[in-house]
């Protein structure tokens, strides 16, 4: 484990997998975490046609996996924050209290804020630990440092960007879609992180989806965030801060690009490349008629780009294309690679060269 953490720690995502397919179990879910697994795959695979944040996210991610002595402290006060703001131990879901409290450092979205900003796990880990090489291949990952939280009010989803309205400022902001708000509607409010990358900006992770009164609030205090959270826990509020699967380059819950983007497949039957790649185009099509005035779909429907843009990212989709490129229509891969927000619109170009060579 040490081994796969410094090779990640130098930017060679290909040396960490190796290791962590050469160990024992190979990369057995009892041990490696599944996500971490599929990042690195991402990663090695879709090299070239990333953009720098996805580094930054990397860098994130690896962060949040250090088990160095400065952290330790660093854990257990982010642990504690998320427990109290969850209303202590007997809230939590687990088999035991070690499980428990496991299930809170990878799926606690207050966790992941206390830990990587307010309390320095972002800052400790790039003074410390993190290689010159990395920290070079990032995206202004210094100013993501210091970060500030927000309040936002989602306004509506296209093909390249999901468009935000920043309660504090008034702004208009425009992130790539990539699925931040993916399962709220616009006029809907939400917390996170807005972070500079090269020509714009982005969430470092998906926002949280909060009532109207919680996300103006925090747009006047951002650091009493979770004072404001606490608050609205103790008025008997629905916010969900536990549970959550935070994305890496595409923000997209994995169930809903299952059920917007592959529908109709039947996982049991363990469908073939073909059938995965024929679903795939058959609702990038669908999302090229809305996109044309052909289409509508309700208003209260996912938006499809979004979901789109992470399933042509994710290593299953990628290698269902790879091993089945004459099922993939190199037309509608061309149109979505003019669409889509990049990395996915990279990867669609790419797509469609093999598909045509494949005709």
């Amino acid at each position: 484990m040490l081994r796969v953490d410094d090779a990640e720690r130098h930017a060679d995502a290909e040396a960490a997998l190796r290791l962590i397919l050469a160990s024992p179990g190979g990369g057995r879910a009892e041990f490696w975490r599944p996500w971490r697994i599929s990042r690195l795959t991402q990663l090695m695979t879709l090299g070239p046609m990333l953009p720098a944040w996805v580094t930054s996210r990397w860098i994130l991610e690896q962060a949040r996996q250090d088990l160095s002595p400065a952290t330790r402290s660093i854990t257990a006060g982010a642990v504690d924050a998320a427990v109290a703001l969850r209303g202590g131990p007997a809230a939590l879901a687990g088999k035991d209290p070690t499980d428990a409290r496991a299930k809170v450092v990878d799926g606690d979205w207050s966790y992941r804020q206390t830990y990587l900003f307010d309390l320095g796990g972002l800052e400790t880990f790039l003074r410390d630990r993190a290689s010159a090489e990395l920290i070079a291949s990032a995206d202004r990952i210094d100013e993501w440092a210091r970060a500030k939280m927000g309040g936002f009010q989602l306004v509506g989803h296209g093909p390249t960007v999901t468009t935000w309205a920043d309660l504090a400022s008034g702004e208009v902001v425009e992130v790539p879609a990539l699925g931040s708000g993916v399962l709220m509607l616009p006029g809907e409010h939400a917390i996170g992180r807005l972070v500079p990358i090269e020509g714009g900006r982005m969430f470092e992770t998906a926002p949280l989806a909060v009532p109207e009164y919680v996300a103006r609030q925090v747009a006047d205090d951002p650091f009493g965030w979770r004072d404001t959270l606490e608050e609205d826990r103790e008025a008997g509020g629905q916010v969900k801060t536990g549970g959550h699967r935070f994305g890496f380059i595409a923000d997209v819950p994995d169930v809903v690009l299952l059920l917007t983007v592959l529908p109709d497949l039947d996982w049991k039957a363990d469908p073939s490349d073909a059938e995965i790649v024929a679903a795939l185009m058959s609702t990038a099509k669908d999302a090229l008629a809305e996109h044309a005035g052909l289409r509508r779909g309700p208003a209260d429907e996912v938006p499809l780009w979004p979901c789109l843009a992470a399933a042509v990212v994710d290593p299953l989709i990628v290698s269902a294309v790879v091993n089945a490129p004459g099922a993939a229509d190199a037309a509608v891969l061309e149109r979505l690679g003019g669409l889509l927000a990049e990395p996915a619109g990279a990867v669609c170009r790419s797509m469609a060269v093999g598909a045509r060579a494949a005709a």
